[in-house]
């Protein structure tokens, strides 16, 4: 059985020599030294101030604690009993103490688990290392395919848009902001400012015209939509998926086109 008794083993080591000097008044260049009240640190590496063993290895405190200190000599104390041939958990605390008496106290959990105990916790770390980045995989794609979606639906030109409209209309590609937003901000660029997009009527499709607005009551995504007719089946849409795209006129699952034009036109 092994069984470490670690106040024994450690009760007078320290990191650093030191010697012990009688100084005699008369040697001191300085009277007005300060003593020393600063109190060591003590310094566990591992997370969460635990230490995991394996059943039957050893343990050695000297592998898991460093003090530091301003002083030349330090010694650690630690109290308690670690029997890594037994699977349990020990708890032991530690002292440390300068040449100039100051002490620093910490509490160390050290945990002996069995080998089927850490292969399991290897294997837990594994999965969750590969879920994590299967996880970014998905999100690269993702991302990816947004992007080639954006870029398919802004490359999409139907048959009969008027080309000015349409010229004009790619100067808002990837602008930011609420589909109404977008909308007042080209009909502003477009016809020139006193133009109100909610000052409108309906007309039929026959009768649309390039700078008319289309709204839908029904986006595909539950709620309401507005977007720029261009002509043919195209329309300058805002806020789609996030973006400023021109795309069709219909959108899935959404509601059929009402194409309004601007009051004064």
């Amino acid at each position: 059985m092994k069984r470490f008794h670690v106040l024994s083993a450690l009760a007078c080591f320290s990191f650093l020599t030191a010697f012990s000097m009688p100084v005699m008044a008369e040697d001191r260049k300085d009277d007005s030294i300060k003593p020393d009240t600063q109190a060591p640190v003590i310094t566990v590496k591992t997370e969460d101030d635990v230490i995991q063993i394996i059943q039957g290895n050893e343990f050695d405190l000297k592998k898991y604690v460093v003090v530091s200190d301003n002083s030349n000599e330090f010694h650690l104390m630690s109290y308690g009993e670690v029997d890594t041939d037994k699977a349990a958990t020990y708890q032991l605390k530690l002292v440390a103490i300068d040449g100039g008496g100051n002490t620093a106290n910490a509490e160390l959990t050290v945990k002996v688990i069995t080998q089927a105990e850490m292969d399991a916790q290897i294997a837990e770390e594994k999965a969750r290392l590969e879920e994590q980045e299967r996880a970014l995989q998905r999100e690269r794609l993702a991302q990816k395919a947004k992007e080639e979606a954006a870029m398919n639906m802004q490359a999409e030109i139907s048959v009969g848009a008027d080309g000015s409209a349409y010229d004009f209309a790619q100067n808002y590609i990837g602008m930011s902001g609420w589909c109404t937003q977008v909308a007042q901000a080209f009909i502003d660029g477009y016809f020139g400012s006193g133009y109100n997009i909610y000052d409108n009527y309906a007309v039929s499709a026959a009768e649309a015209q390039p700078g008319d607005l289309i709204y839908y009551s029904e986006s595909g995504q539950g709620t309401q939509h507005w977007a720029v007719y261009l002509g043919g089946e195209s329309a300058l849409h805002g806020n789609f998926n996030g973006t400023t795209v021109i795309r069709s006129i219909y959108l899935n699952g959404g509601s059929e086109p009402t194409f309004l034009r601007l009051n004064g036109r």
